[in-house]
């Protein structure tokens, strides 16, 4: 047994106000991770928007060889246009 600050507490017991608190900062830094993440993909589409606009001013007909928006914004972990081109 703990004695301290006029309470009496068994070591191993866990109270709901401790549950609580970790179930908490659990969902705040869930939050913060979802927040960056979203953050990430605004600038990942607006990479994406300028890399095909680059590619549609440089050359029309090569532009249609390239992958579709939807599948270079989905595919974040690459970041050389090149290697989005179809075979």
């Amino acid at each position: 047994m703990i004695q301290g600050g006029g309470c009496v507490r068994v070591e191993g017991e866990v109270r709901p106000m401790e549950i609580l608190a970790v179930i908490g900062i659990s969902a705040i830094v869930l939050c913060l991770i979802t927040v960056v993440f979203c953050f990430f993909m605004l600038f990942r589409n607006d990479w994406v928007f300028k890399q095909r606009q680059r590619l549609l001013d440089e050359n029309f007909f090569e532009y249609s060889k390239y992958w579709s928006y939807e599948k270079m914004l989905q595919k974040f972990y690459i970041w050389d246009v090149e290697k989005m081109r179809d075979a």
